[in-house]
């Protein structure tokens, strides 16, 4: 059973170099990320990560659950992914772009429901004007919706890759999967 909060518990942003710096499978410093990144680049932050959330939601196609990580470099290239490239396409375009990015994983639910393991999904947070907000291209959401959003780990590419599908470590929680 997990108890929802009515707002989303804010924590510590601590040090956001790696929210910035290129990683497996987040391309930010390839030439053709860089490239897609440009026109989207304005004067305002936010107008930046809305410009680049919406390339992402045109660009891409979804194409169903994919078992293997592919990355940013392969959504540009091939227009298609899952939730995950979705995510890291995202994550390089704004890091490209000198924003902030990371990677999120969990469910995304309206309240009472059940939660299912091949519902896991995951979706990319920007770092604007003091706070984290939700960017979900694959789902359409750009900062909105938050509450509907339950995070299970933030994601590092280097822990072991973004396609793990289920993984809790906590004292104060404890998952069931019937």
């Amino acid at each position: 059973d997990l108890n929802l909060a009515e707002t989303p518990q804010v924590l510590p942003v601590g040090d956001l170099t790696t929210h910035l710096a290129p990683a497996p499978f987040v391309e930010s410093d390839d030439p053709a990320i860089v490239t897609a990144a440009t026109p989207w680049q304005s004067a305002s932050p936010r107008e930046t990560a809305r410009g680049l959330y919406d390339f992402v939601t045109g660009h891409l196609t979804y194409a169903g659950y994919l078992r293997e990580d592919r990355g940013a470099r392969y959504a540009l290239s091939q227009g298609r992914g899952d939730c995950t490239e979705y995510m890291t396409l995202y994550m390089a375009l704004a890091r490209a772009s000198g924003l902030p990015a990371r990677g999120l994983a969990g469910f995304v639910t309206d309240r009472d429901s059940r939660l299912y393991a091949e519902d896991y999904h995951n979706w990319a947070e920007v770092y604007l004007d003091g706070v984290w907000l939700l960017v979900d291209a694959q789902k359409r959401a750009f900062a909105a919706l938050a509450h509907h959003y339950i995070v299970m780990k933030r994601l590092n590419a280097l822990d072991a890759g973004y396609a793990q599908r289920f993984w809790i470590s906590h004292p104060d929680l404890q998952v069931r999967m019937d």
